[in-house]
């Protein structure tokens, strides 16, 4: 298995931790051990899940199931987010754990040893492109499920079968969140595996929810299966709305720059608005200015949500455009940027609501729908929204 070179860093990490991951061969943890009680504390916060952001008012398209994430409204805040672990720091406080006491770098039962090399023997004695039986699959997740699941799964990570990587990588998420240590064994370079292992890969580098692991994460973005990449903007993106430092998202974004496939840039600019990232503007500004509509329209989705004083003029443009895929975008977008101008868009929406032309989600996500039905939707969510808003801030208003 190749481990690949450290790739230019984002806004949240250092060199050094890059250098850590790659190096980390040094007993660590984060495991709930008697000989390290900061380590246990460190584990349940690293571990604990980041509360679902509910949604408010009807919508078209609904909230995107990013990845491993949470259903996030269009410009919503920061709502109980939690911090990416620092992987480096993490690593060197923990380095001192004894190896006996250690469940990553322990050595394991001798049954335990046995049954996982027999099953690699299996798997690996295969003819080549043949996928091993479902019931290595299984055999796989009862051995990481046991008391020396941590060390198997490090034994198993690095086989040099991509197959066997492959049953290691998608049986040791939970394994990966609780010692994120092992995300240094899952590394791949995710430009020349498989597509199974890419993507499983992806999903279990950022299931330590630590930042260097995240940003090798963001390499299936280069893999040459479309299937790769749009993966990896789902996992990286849902990631992000659960976590504060969402630098990640940074990396998405210029790859937006040289992405061949117009819906994988469409999906960038809709996982953007999901996320309500300000620094963001300047990339969907010019993704507003894409060749492809799917791609403008999504953009100007986004762009309605994170600027406060939208420019109309583009807004009404694309409203009226004959090309229904820019015209259902304009109409989503119209509730975010005229919420102070309510009069002027429904004189803006209303010729729309008797339009009975069918548009389908570009990115699949919702049922077919017609102009009119969204016009419809976007007039409620225009008088719904800040009457929701004004009610929540009178004295005494329950919380949302």
């Amino acid at each position: 298995m190749m481990t690949p070179a450290p790739r230019p860093l984002s806004l949240f990490l250092s060199t050094a931790g890059a250098i850590a991951l790659l190096t980390a061969t040094t007993p660590r943890t984060e495991a709930t051990t008697a000989a390290s009680p900061a380590a246990a504390s460190d584990a349940t916060t690293a571990a604990s899940p980041s509360p679902t952001v509910q949604i408010d008012g009807p919508a078209w398209p609904p909230p995107m199931r990013v990845g491993m994430a949470r259903d996030v409204r269009v410009g919503s805040g920061p709502q109980g987010r939690r911090t990416w672990c620092n992987y480096a720091a993490h690593s060197q406080r923990l380095q001192a754990l004894p190896m006996h006491t250690d469940p990553v770098f322990k050595r394991p039962g001798a049954i335990a040893r046995a049954s996982l090399k027999k099953l690699a023997a299996m798997v690996a004695g295969l003819s080549k492109g043949v996928a091993p039986p479902k019931a290595s699959a299984t055999e796989m997740n009862r051995l990481l499920a046991g008391p020396d699941g941590p060390t198997l799964a490090r034994i198993a990570l690095q086989h040099r079968d991509e197959r066997v990587r492959l049953l290691a990588s998608r049986a040791s998420g939970a394994l990966v969140e609780e010692h994120p240590r092992l995300a240094a064994f899952a590394m791949e370079d995710l430009r020349k595996v498989g597509r199974d292992l890419a993507m499983a890969t992806v999903h279990t580098l950022l299931a330590a929810r630590c930042d260097t692991p995240a940003v090798h994460a963001t390499d299936g973005l280069e893999h040459g299966d479309r299937a790769v990449r749009r993966h990896t903007v789902l996992e990286v993106m849902g990631a992000a709305a659960g976590w504060t430092d969402i630098g990640v998202v940074g990396l998405v974004l210029d790859h937006a720059k040289t992405e061949p496939d117009p819906l994988i840039r469409a999906l960038i600019a809709r996982g953007v608005a999901e996320l309500g990232w300000l620094p963001a503007e300047p990339e969907m500004a010019a993704l507003a200015k894409d060749k492809d509509a799917r791609v403008r329209g999504e953009a100007l989705v986004a762009l309605a949500g994170l600027r406060r004083n939208m420019d109309l003029t583009s807004l009404q443009s694309a409203l009226k455009s004959s090309d229904r895929r820019l015209k259902a975008a304009a109409i989503r977008a119209v509730p975010l940027a005229m919420v102070e101008e309510q009069a002027k868009a429904g004189k803006w929406l209303t010729p729309l609501l008797r339009d009975g032309g069918k548009v389908v989600d570009p990115l699949g996500v919702s049922p077919p729908t017609t102009i009119g039905d969204l016009a419809r939707t976007a007039m409620t969510r225009l008088l719904v929204g800040p009457a929701r808003q004004a009610a929540s801030q009178r004295p005494g208003a329950a919380p949302r």
